[in-house]
């Protein structure tokens, strides 16, 4: 079995192998600045979406209240309607009653 081993580096090698390396890690701290950024101003735009919904939702739920109260009259006046028609309905029956009874006394 061979066993090969690596060249020793020199100071020299060294030194640059250190800078490459720092040089590709100030590249990715530089990439995740920019995506923190990134990501930051997407937050915001959102942040300002959840308020604009906010909004709509509160001006939604105005118009339902609204709404909601102008269908409670709706119902009341039509159970009126519906208590003043069976009021008319037995004056009727009882314009009814007595003219056929005028008719009968004649």
């Amino acid at each position: 079995m061979e066993v090969r081993l690596k060249k020793a580096m020199t100071f020299d090698e060294h030194a640059d192998f250190i800078l490459q390396s720092i040089a590709s890690h100030d590249r990715q701290i530089g990439e995740l600045h920019e995506a923190i950024g990134r990501i930051s101003e997407d937050i915001g735009r959102i942040s300002e979406d959840i308020d604009k919904l906010g909004a709509n939702m509160r001006e939604l739920q105005v118009a339902v209240d609204k709404t909601t109260a102008n269908v409670d009259k709706l119902v009341s006046v039509s159970n009126q309607d519906g208590i003043n028609i069976q009021a008319l309905a037995r004056i009727a029956a009882s314009h009814e009653q007595r003219i056929a009874k005028m008719e009968e006394a004649r």
